[in-house]
């Protein structure tokens, strides 16, 4: 007589977090569950519906690849034979095998689960955007544990406040930078560095009004305005250009103020010129140019 095994369980554990990137191929998945009852004993008679979800699908650029749904045989226990409610065999699939010294119904089409991948510190979504609390200078943004209900906790604080402006202070592209060289033959102007009204979350630039020196100012026929160029770079370090319209004199020590926003969402400054072209967005670093007299 054929003994009676312990039920099968084949939803495998959390991996070892050291061993889960946090997007590994395929993505992040939980482990399989299902919520029905197996309608018969022994013998994998019958299937129970398992189902998993996808753990990274609120982070960027991690997709998860493959089904949400599975069905396999469930009571894999081999009945006792003859069988108590009649002559039927031992396994309704599959031969008996041993497992562990107690028989099992097996079956080689049988597909076992994946197991899922838990990174180190858990799986969170983005933060959300900056929000003002009413006050000047308190913001707060707030993310959300994606694995806390399967199996792989999230380590870190939900919520964050600053009681300043969220983004990084602009600074200056250092003069000997080469980042906008195949864009420009002008020099950097990099004399002073960008002014950040922290209150108020704005940054200012003070761009030169006097040629005193050096070129800054010429005339655009396109725009009917005298402009001065100035290029900014992103967190990337790519390059863009731009011309901004002023006013000039010839006088020493004369300048005009360039303002920029906080992007609460990416943490950079932009600032938009609709009827002269320029948009510019997730902007790091910035500086006048000028040609040399």
């Amino acid at each position: 007589m054929l003994k009676q095994l312990l039920l099968f369980v084949f939803l495998l554990q959390i991996s070892n977090a050291a061993d889960c990137p946090i997007c590994p191929r395929g993505g992040i998945w939980s482990e399989w569950t299902s919520n029905g009852v197996c309608a018969t004993t022994c013998g994998a008679c019958s299937n129970l519906n398992y189902t998993r979800t996808c753990l990274s699908d609120g982070l960027k650029n991690c997709p998860c690849v493959g089904s949400t749904t599975i069905t396999q045989p469930c009571g894999t226990q081999a009945c006792n034979y003859p069988r108590t409610n009649g002559p039927g065999a031992p396994c309704c699939i599959g031969t008996p095998k041993i497992v562990n010294n107690w028989y099992h119904c097996a079956s080689t089409s049988q597909t076992t689960p994946t197991a899922p991948c838990c990174p180190t510190g858990g799986v969170w979504s983005d933060w959300s955007s900056w929000v003002q609390n009413g006050n000047l200078t308190e913001y707060t943004r707030t993310r959300n544990c994606l694995s806390g209900g399967f199996s792989c906790a999230c380590v870190g604080e939900s919520e964050e406040t600053k009681f300043e402006c969220p983004c990084t202070p602009m600074r200056t592209i250092y003069a000997g930078s080469t980042a906008c060289a195949h864009l420009t033959s002008k020099l950097i102007h990099n004399v002073r560095e960008p002014y950040m009204d922290k209150a108020l979350c704005r940054t200012y630039y003070a761009m030169e009004a006097t040629d005193f020196r050096n070129d800054f100012a010429f005339y655009s026929a396109k725009y009917n305005a005298t402009m001065s160029t100035a290029a900014w770079l992103d967190k990337a370090g790519r390059c863009t250009i731009g011309n901004f319209p002023g006013s000039y004199t010839n006088t020493n020590g004369a300048y005009w103020r360039l303002g920029f926003k906080c992007n609460t969402t990416s943490g950079a400054w932009y600032n938009t010129w609709p009827a002269y072209d320029i948009d510019m967005k997730e902007v790091a670093l910035f500086a006048q140019l000028y040609t040399p007299k």
